[in-house]
């Protein structure tokens, strides 16, 4: 019996011994069917992914003095230049004291055209008087009525000087009667009552407007390039600068996100006629941007703080480590470790090790 068991015994352990070194002889003879590629030179960037909301880069909110009496000349959807009348108010005092002052201004060129006339007939009078006396005699005859003319005359321009002010500030009073716009765009709303005010605004510019982290405000700066998406419009992108990043800081007790750095972005480029206000987007901004050596991503393995691709020398995979730096687009920037010669497994099957044969796909 227990020779029985024994011999069993032994067939067991053989058969398990085969099988392990079967498993072994399998794995060691193991060649992969891989895709290979070359190291490409390719622009990579870094960008800065911040939620943002649509709103119109100009836009004028103009008061209506709902306490005085006043005509509206414009209506909702109405188009407008820079300059077109929108309000005009009424005052009766000032049309009267308009229509005085031009009676005053009138007589004052009157008065000073009349002692030209009576300076042309002394004129005449001394040189007819000339002929009979000599003309100083005849200047000095008439010296008292002259001085007396060119009194009269100097006053009446002084007088007239004064009036001509007093209408040019009581046009400057009148100019209040009329509000004009101070924009083109479009009369979006008007609102009457004790809050009146009609609002106006362009609507072919857009800003975007969003907050930045601290750490994020270290990296951004005026005049970057933004490209704009939104998911509400798919398959549409616009394009952008960071217009302006607020000095200070505004700060959200309620959500509880901390300091953030309000910023604008002026859209550039990108049809806009889809927009509207409101419109929540994400702006991709761009903080680094330059030309280098890149892999896909799928080339790549990561193990701890070491990364490494696998190079193709004569069907045998090498491994190689490398120093990675941005990712952009589904590929990795290499800084170091491999050149646009090498032939790299773009895609690293399960299984594959260092030593491992190859065989590269069409």
């Amino acid at each position: 019996m227990k020779k029985k068991v024994w011999i069993g015994s032994a067939i067991v352990l053989s058969v398990i011994l085969f099988t392990a070194i079967a498993v072994v002889q399998s794995q060691g003879s193991d060649t992969f069917e891989v895709e290979a590629a070359n190291p490409e030179t390719q622009t990579v960037k870094h960008e800065i992914m911040v939620p943002g909301e649509m709103e119109l880069a100009e836009m004028e909110h103009i008061r209506i003095r709902a306490e005085e009496d006043y005509t509206l000349l414009v209506e909702e959807g109405d188009t407008v230049e820079a300059g077109t009348p929108l309000i005009e108010y009424t005052s009766e005092d000032l049309q009267f004291e308009s229509e005085q002052l031009a009676i005053q201004i009138e007589a004052g060129y009157l008065r000073i055209n009349q002692v030209g006339k009576q300076e042309d007939r002394l004129s005449d009078e001394q040189n007819k008087l000339a002929d009979d006396v000599g003309r100083e005699e005849a200047r000095d005859h008439f010296r008292s009525e002259r001085e007396q003319l060119d009194y009269e005359k100097r006053a009446a321009n002084l007088d007239l000087r004064q009036l001509l002010k007093q209408k040019e500030q009581l046009d400057n009073r009148t100019k209040n009667l009329t509000e004009e716009s101070p924009i083109a765009g479009v009369v979006l709303k008007i609102e009457e009552g004790t809050e009146a005010q009609l609002t106006i605004a362009s609507t072919d510019s857009f800003i975007a407007s969003g907050d930045l982290s601290e750490y994020d405000s270290l990296e951004i700066k005026e005049g970057q390039k933004v490209d704009i998406t939104s998911d509400a419009i798919l398959d549409q992108t616009w394009t952008g600068v960071i217009d302006q990043i607020d000095f200070l800081p505004s700060q959200n007790e309620l959500d509880g996100t901390g300091i953030k750095y309000p910023f604008t972005v002026k859209v550039e480029e990108g049809d806009t006629s889809s927009l509207r206000p409101g419109y929540q987007v994400i702006l991709h901004v761009v903080s680094d941007e330059r030309e280098a050596l890149t892999v896909p991503i799928s080339a790549v393995r990561q193990l701890d703080d070491t990364a490494y691709v696998y190079t193709i020398v004569e069907g045998i995979a090498v491994e190689q480590e490398v120093e990675l730096g941005m990712t952009s687009d589904s590929r990795y920037e290499i800084r170091s470790g491999l050149s646009e010669s090498d032939q790299i497994i773009s895609d690293i099957p399960e299984g594959l090790g260092d030593g491992s044969e190859v065989i590269v796909l069409d």
